[in-house]
C-alpha cells in the first residue's frame, strides 16, 4: 500500500522541517519497515542520500552494538507495548562518523494507512558534555583519593556516602567500602552525634558553620580527636554535605595540657590564699593549745581530770597538726616550683624516700629496687623526695591488703643524652582508662573517703614540672601501673649541702620586741608569750608600727607578718631599714603563704628569717632567741 506524500500536507511537512529536529514517517508493513518521508533534519543527522534512505527503512543505519536492542524496542512499540516514549541510539553514516540521537515514536493512522512518526535530535553535543563531566569527576575522584586529610560526603540523613583512603584510616577500617552507608552513630559517641545533626540540620538551612572537632572511636577501641570543615555539596545529582576532616589528637592533647596547666595555676594561686586564710586562725589555735597546756602543766588538778584533759588536748593536736599537713599540701601544690633548684644526687633523694614511706610498705607490700648509684638532677632534693614519698605510698594504697604476692619496684636509669627515668611500679588493680587524664587533677582521688586530699599527685606534677620534668602514666586494668618520672640530668661539679644543725639553745636575754599582724586575735597570743621573758609591743596596723621605729621607738626585735592591708610587711621592711639600717638584722617575718611569686623572690632577697604558719611557741622563742644572738654578736 502506498501512501502519497500529500497525505501530510505542505502545513505539517513545513512544520516538520522548521523543528529542526529529524521527523520521519515510516510505513508498516507485514515484516518490513519503510520510509516515506524525511525532513531534511532527518536527512542530515541520518548522513543521506535521502534516495537510499526513503528506500528502507534506516535501521541499516543503526550501529551494531546497540542494533539488536533497538530493533527490539521498535518491534515492542509496534506490538503496542509499554516502552519508554524517548529511547537514545547511535547511527552510523556513510562517511564513517558516527551520531547519537535520541528518539521518541508514535504510532498514527493517516488516509486510512498505520504509520509510525518518529522524532530524532543530535545528542552528540550533550554526549561530549557527559563525557566531560564524568572525565572530571573521574578526575575529581581521584584527587579526593589522593588527599592526605580524610574527606567524606554524607547524606542528610547522616549515612556516608563516599570516604576517601584517609577517611578510612582515620577511622582504623581497612578499606573505604566499610563505611560506605554506615550512620554518625557508628563513629561518634552520643553527644558528638547530636552536635553532628544539628550541624547537618544547620548546613541544610544554609548556614555557614566553623570547623568542629569530634571524638571518634575508631574500630580498633582507639578515640582520636578530628576537626571536620563541612559544606553543602551536589554529588552524583544529590544534595550532601562535604566534610574535610583531619585528626587533630595530638593538638587536642597539647590544648587539654596547656588548660590543665592554666587550671592548675589558677588552682595554685586560689590554694596560697586559702592556705594563707587558714594559716592565721591555724596559728592562733596552735598557740592556744600551747598556752592551755603549759596552764594545765600548773594547775592542781586530781590526777584522773589532769590526764583526761592531756587527752582532749592531744586530740585537738593531732586534729590541729592534720589541718596543719593539708594546707601545706595546698602551699606546696602552689607553688610551680621551688626556691631551691638544687641539684640534687638521685640517689640520696630516692633512699630518704624509702625510709620516710617504710612504714606504709611494710604493711602492704614487697618493696624491690633497682638503682644505679649516684646520679645529679635537676630539682630540690626535700621536693622530689616529696614526690617519690607520693607515688610509693599511692603504689601501696593501691594494692588490695594481705595479698602476700603485693610487690612495688623502684626502678632508676640513666636515658641519652640527659635524662633520668625513675619508674614506680606496683601490680595491682590498674586504673580505668578514663580516668588516667584526671589523675593529675587537684582534689581528685580514687581512695576512699577520708584516705586522701586529692592533692598528692597534682603536687608531684607541679614540682616535677617545675625543674623540667615530665610525669607519665602506664596502667592497664588487672595489670598494674606504673608512674615514670623523666628528670633533667645536672652536669655541675658539686651538690649544695644544708648549713650545720643549730645546737641546743640557751634561754635567751630580755628583750624590746615589737608584733606586727593584722590578725588581732593572733598578736594578742604573741605579745602574752614573748611578755614572760620580754617587754612587747603589738600593733595591728603596718603604718602605725612604722611610725614608732621611724620616730625613733628602738626595739631589738621585730616580728612582721608577711601579707597585711594597706602596707605589706616587705614594704614596712624597706621603708624602716632605708631610715634606720640596723633595723636590717633585727627583722623577723611571719607569713601564711605567698601567692606571688614576685612576692617570694623578694621574700627570700630579703635575707630576713621567715617563720612560717601554723608555728608554736617554742618556735616563736627560738626565732626570738636567734636574732637578739646574731645582733649581740654583731655589737
Amino acid at each position: 500500500m502506498e501512501l502519497p506524500v500529500a497525505v501530510l500536507g505542505p502545513a505539517i511537512m513545513q512544520a516538520a522541517e522548521l523543528a529542526g529536529i529529524g521527523v520521519a514517517v515510516t510505513m508498516v508493513e507485514p515484516g518490513h519497515l519503510r520510509n516515506v518521508y524525511l525532513s531534511n533534519a532527518a536527512v542530515e543527522l541520518l548522513g543521506g542520500p535521502r534516495e537510499e534512505l526513503l528506500a528502507t527503512s534506516g535501521l541499516n543505519r543503526i550501529a551494531p552494538e546497540v542494533r539488536e536492542q533497538t530493533l527490539l524496542r521498535i518491534q515492542q512499540h509496534l506490538r503496542g507495548e509499554d516502552v519508554p516514549v524517548v529511547s537514545e541510539t547511535v547511527v552510523l553514516r556513510p562517511d564513517g562518523t558516527r551520531k547519537p540521537l535520541a528518539t521518541a515514536s508514535h504510532q498514527v493512522v493517516l488516509d486510512g494507512v498505520a504509520v509510525s512518526v518518529s522524532f530524532f535530535w543530535d545528542l552528540t553535543e550533550l554526549k561530549a558534555a557527559e563525557a566531560r563531566a564524568r572525565a572530571e569527576h573521574q578526575r575529581l575522584r581521584g584527587l579526593i583519593e589522593a588527599a592526605p586529610d580524610a574527606i567524606v560526603i554524607i547524606g542528610y540523613d547522616g549515612k556516608a556516602i563516599f570516604v576517601n583512603s584517609a577517611a578510612a584510616r582515620l577511622l582504623g577500617v581497612p578499606s573505604a567500602e566499610e563505611v560506605i552507608g554506615q550512620p554518625l552513630e557508628t563513629w561518634l559517641r552520643p553527644a558528638a552525634v547530636t552536635t553532628a545533626r544539628n550541624r547537618l540540620a544547620a548546613l541544610g538551612r544554609g548556614e555557614k558553620l566553623p570547623p568542629q572537632e569530634y571524638s571518634i572511636v575508631r574500630a580498633d577501641g582507639i578515640r582520636v580527636v578530628a576537626e571536620a570543615a563541612s559544606r553543602p555539596y551536589v554529588f552524583d545529582g544529590q544534595d550532601v554535605i562535604l566534610a574535610f576532616a583531619r585528626d587533630v589528637t595530638e593538638r587536642a592533647e597539647l590544648q587539654e595540657q596547656l588548660t590543665r596547666s592554666q587550671r592548675l595555676a589558677a588552682l595554685g594561686t586560689l590554694a596560697a590564699g586559702v592556705a594563707h586564710e587558714i594559716n592565721n586562725p591555724l596559728t592562733t589555735i596552735s598557740l592556744t593549745l600551747d598556752l592551755l597546756e603549759s596552764t594545765l602543766a600548773r594547775a592542781a588538778l586530781a590526777p584522773l581530770e589532769r590526764t583526761a584533759l592531756r587527752e582532749l588536748g592531744e586530740e585537738l593536736r593531732d586534729a590541729t597538726n592534720r589541718v596543719a599537713r593539708i594546707v601545706g599540701d595546698l602551699r606546696m601544690f602552689s607553688h610551680s616550683s621551688s626556691d631551691d633548684e638544687g641539684p640534687a644526687e638521685l640517689q640520696d633523694v630516692l633512699e630518704a624516700a624509702i625510709r620516710i614511706s617504710a612504714h606504709a610498705l611494710r604493711h602492704h607490700a614487697k618493696l624491690e629496687r633497682d638503682l644505679p648509684g649516684q646520679l645529679r638532677v635537676v630539682g630540690a632534693a626535700g621536693r622530689l623526695e616529696q614526690v617519690f614519698v607520693n607515688l610509693l605510698i599511692n603504689a601501696a594504697q593501691a594494692l588490695p591488703s594481705g595479698n602476700p604476692t603485693n610487690t612495688i619496684r623502684l626502678r632508676a636509669y640513666p636515658t641519652e643524652p640527659d635524662t633520668v627515668v625513675v619508674e614506680v611500679t606496683d601490680n595491682g588493680p590498674g586504673i580505668a582508662r578514663e580516668l588516667v587524664p584526671h589523675l593529675f587533677d587537684p582534689f581528685f582521688t580514687t581512695k576512699a573517703p577520708g584516705e586522701g586530699t586529692g592533692l598528692g599527685l597534682a603536687i608531684s606534677h607541679s614540682i616535677v614540672a617545675g625543674c623540667g620534668g615530665r610525669i607519665e602514666v602506664d596502667t592497664e586494668v588487672g595489670r598494674g601501673t606504673t608512674m615514670r618520672v623523666i628528670l633533667q640530668r645536672e652536669q655541675s661539679a658539686s651538690v649544695p649541702t644544708g648549713g650545720p644543725k643549730a645546737g641546743p639553745r640557751l634561754p635567751s636575754p630580755k628583750a624590746r620586741v615589737l608584733v606586727i599582724d593584722d590578725e588581732p586575735a593572733l598578736g594578742a597570743l604573741l605579745k602574752r608569750i614573748l611578755e614572760d621573758r620580754h617587754e612587747v609591743d603589738f600593733e595591728t596596723v603596718p603604718h602605725s608600727a612604722l611610725a614608732r621605729l621611724l620616730r625613733g621607738e628602738r626595739y631589738d626585735v621585730v616580728l612582721c607578718d608577711v601579707n597585711m592591708p594597706g602596707m605589706t610587711g616587705l614594704d614596712l621592711h624597706e621603708r624602716a631599714i632605708a631610715a634606720i639600717p640596723e633595723l636590717r638584722t633585727r627583722f623577723a617575718f611571719t607569713t601564711g603563704g605567698l601567692s606571688s611569686p614576685a612576692a617570694r623572690e623578694r621574700l627570700a632577697a630579703s635575707g630576713v628569717p621567715v617563720l612560717a604558719k601554723p608555728f608554736r611557741s617554742a618556735d616563736v622563742e627560738a626565732l626570738v632567741g636567734t636574732i637578739l644572738e646574731a645582733t649581740r654578736s654583731q655589737a
